[in-house]
Order: structure tokens, then sequence, then C-alpha cells
């Protein structure tokens, strides 16, 4: 049995839009990189040819599209809901590019969002492969800290 392909749209192709482009190429066994989407038609034709797919601007129309399975968003901080929630409202599967968004309000419109539609949301965490951060949940596991309460931590990246 083969797993199927997920078909994504890229919304915002910016920096970190270019490096989900990337991870979706890595991922060419289970996904695809169906359409990019920004609001600058030529950003999105760029990052589109440099992996020979679609380019659009309306994230509206491309929301409607049935061969369009999951988003993920790019864009900036603050304005991460917006997409978020019109992607889960569609019926669309969401990954969103670290943090969530900048306030908990919007935070909370994408959780409302995802009960509503019955569909997943995943926000980027890619420093949790770190050494250190698996060091830190090794010495938590192996009892080497105690009993954990409360934290704060504080990495130099």
């Amino acid at each position: 049995m083969t797993t199927p392909t997920i078909r994504f749209a890229l919304v915002g192709a910016g920096v970190i839009g270019k490096v989900h482009a990337a991870g979706l190429a890595d991922l060419a066994d289970v996904a695809e990189l169906a359409v990019v989407v920004d609001r600058d038609p030529a950003k999105a034709k760029e990052l589109a040819d440099s992996y020979g797919t679609e380019a659009a601007t309306d994230l509206d129309a491309v929301l409607r599209r049935d061969d369009v399975d999951a988003v993920t968003v790019c864009t900036p901080s603050g304005v991460h809901a917006d997409g978020a929630v019109a992607a889960l409202d569609a019926g669309k599967h969401v990954i969103i590019e670290k943090p969530i968004d900048i306030t908990l309000a919007a935070a909370d419109r994408i959780i409302d969002a995802e009960k509503r539609s019955g569909r997943t949301v995943a926000v980027i965490s890619q420093h949790r492969f770190d050494k250190s951060s698996e060091k830190v949940l090794q010495a938590v596991r192996d009892g080497h800290l105690g009993t954990i309460t409360s934290a704060i931590a504080s990495h130099a990246w």
C-alpha cells in the first residue's frame, strides 16, 4: 500500500517560505507543493518556478481548490491566524511557521477554527531535536532535575 501524497499550498514566498518549499521537496514521496501563494505575484512566481509548480495571489481561490489538502503558513508572524483560520474553515490541514501568532487572541482563533474544522494544526518547533533540548529532556526523564513544578529556559541561539 502506498502512502497518499499530501498536496500543499505554501502561503508566503519569503525567506521561510523557501525553507518550507525545500522541505516539501525533500518529502516528495509523501508531499507535493501544489501552489505557492503570495500577495506579490513576482515572489510567488519565482518560488513556484524553482519547484516547477503554480503561483497564485488569491488565497481564497486556492483554498477552494480540490488539489490542495494542506496549507503551510509562512507569512509574517502577526498574520498567521488569518491564513490558518481561512485554511481550516476551507477544510485544509495547516502547518504554521513559529510562532503560532503574536497574540493569545490570534492563537485562540486558530484553536477554535481547528476544533470547528476537525482538521489538524501543527506549529513548527525545529529545536525540539537539538542536542541541548534532547539532553534536557533525558535529564527530566532520568529524574536528575527532581520534581519540576515550573521552569524557564534560555538558550543562546
